[in-house]
C-alpha cells in the first residue's frame, strides 16, 4: 500500500513538472535566449561601428536631452561576409527601472560602400521597433542621476526579417535567432549637468 501511494505522488509530480514546464516555454519562451552569451554579448572581431564619440567615451549632449535629442550617426564597416541585412538595438542598462530600450531598428541594408551609414535621416526607411516608452523613435539619453552607460549593439543577419514596425526587443530577438552572422557594439557614457 505504501509503495501504491508513493507511485502515485511520484507521477503527480512528474505531471505538474510537465504541464510547468509548458506553461513556461510558452510564456517565457523568448526571455531565455536574452541571456545566451553567444546572441548578444559576443562580439565579431571584424565588423566595427564607429561615431564622433569614443567607444566608452562620453556622448555630445548634442544628442541627449540637454541638446537636440538626435540620433548620433553611426558608420558600420567590416561587415561578414553573407550579410543581408544589420539590426540595431541601443539600451541603457543603469535605468532605474531595469534596462531601457532607446532605439530599435531592423533590416537595415547593405550598401555598395565600404561601410553602411546609420543616421536617423534614414530610419522612415527601414522597420523601426517600439522603444522603453511606447514610441517608434530614438530617445534621446536623459538619465536623472548619475553616469548611465548606452550600448549601441549591431547584429548582422544572413537573411531579412519578417517584421512588421512597431516591434519589440524580445519579437526581435526571437526573430534574429540562427541568424547572426556577427555582431559588434560600441558603449557610449553620459552624465546631466
Amino acid at each position: 500500500m505504501y509503495i501504491h501511494a508513493m507511485r502515485k505522488r511520484i507521477w503527480l509530480f512528474l505531471i505538474v513538472a510537465c504541464i510547468l514546464t509548458l506553461i513556461g516555454i510558452r510564456f517565457f519562451g523568448s526571455w531565455w535566449k536574452l541571456l545566451t552569451p553567444s546572441l548578444l554579448f559576443s562580439q565579431d572581431t571584424q565588423m566595427k561601428i564607429t561615431s564622433d564619440f569614443i567607444d566608452n567615451g562620453l556622448l555630445p549632449p548634442v544628442y541627449t536631452c540637454d541638446g537636440d535629442g538626435r540620433f548620433p550617426t553611426l558608420k558600420v564597416k567590416d561587415i561578414p561576409a553573407g550579410v543581408k541585412t544589420l539590426a540595431l538595438v541601443v539600451d541603457d542598462p543603469d535605468a532605474p527601472s531595469g534596462v531601457r530600450d532607446h532605439l530599435l531598428l531592423a533590416n537595415i541594408p547593405l550598401t555598395e560602400d565600404p561601410y553602411v551609414v546609420i543616421s536617423q535621416d534614414s530610419f522612415n526607411l527601414w522597420v523601426l521597433g517600439q522603444n522603453g516608452w511606447w514610441e517608434q523613435a530614438w530617445w534621446a539619453p536623459c538619465p536623472p542621476s548619475g553616469t548611465h552607460r548606452y550600448i549601441f549593439k549591431l547584429y548582422a543577419l544572413s537573411q531579412k526579417l519578417e517584421i512588421s514596425s512597431g516591434f519589440s526587443k524580445e519579437r526581435l530577438i526571437e526573430l534574429m535567432w540562427g541568424k547572426i552572422v556577427g555582431q559588434t557594439q560600441i558603449v557610449s557614457l553620459y552624465k546631466r549637468q
